[in-house]
């Protein structure tokens, strides 16, 4: 079992990576329960597995810009969007958070976490708070 490396996320560092290296994320409001005002975004690029993360209070622009990006980037908006060109599918979360994966991206439901398969590895993924797996969980099996 992989488990990612973390690291915070930056401004810049969240400008280079590639929509198609994020697996899953997690947005959560300011005022959720849990992980609030967190960031959370797991991306598997060439062999390197990172859990990029951060909080409205270290930097109040990029929780917006990543909130923003997602919002615009999901398959299943509540609004109208030209679902061919989006590339994220909402999974739920609750207590004020937003989770997410690739649309393209099949989760393995654990006890107490996805797994994402790829070739012949498996790559763990946590989400903030176990209430958030259960929504998640529950949200894809539905799906």
């Amino acid at each position: 079992m992989i488990k990612a490396n973390t690291t915070l996320l930056t401004l810049e560092r969240f400008k280079e990576i590639s929509p198609d290296d994020i697996i899953y994320a997690e947005v959560t409001n300011p005022k959720g329960m849990g992980n609030a005002g967190g960031i959370m975004i797991y991306v598997l690029h060439e062999d390197f597995f990172i859990l990029y993360i951060s909080n409205i209070e270290d930097d109040e622009k990029l929780f917006y810009k990543v909130e923003e990006f997602f919002e615009n980037n999901i398959c299943n908006s509540r609004s109208k969007m030209d679902t061919d060109n989006q590339i994220f599918q909402f999974i739920g979360g609750g207590l004020g958070t937003s989770s997410y994966k690739h649309k393209e991206v099949h989760l393995e439901i654990e006890d107490g976490f996805f797994i994402y398969k790829e070739e012949d590895k498996n790559y763990q993924i946590f989400c903030s708070v176990e209430e958030v797996f259960h929504n998640s969980v529950q949200m894809l099996q539905n799906s």
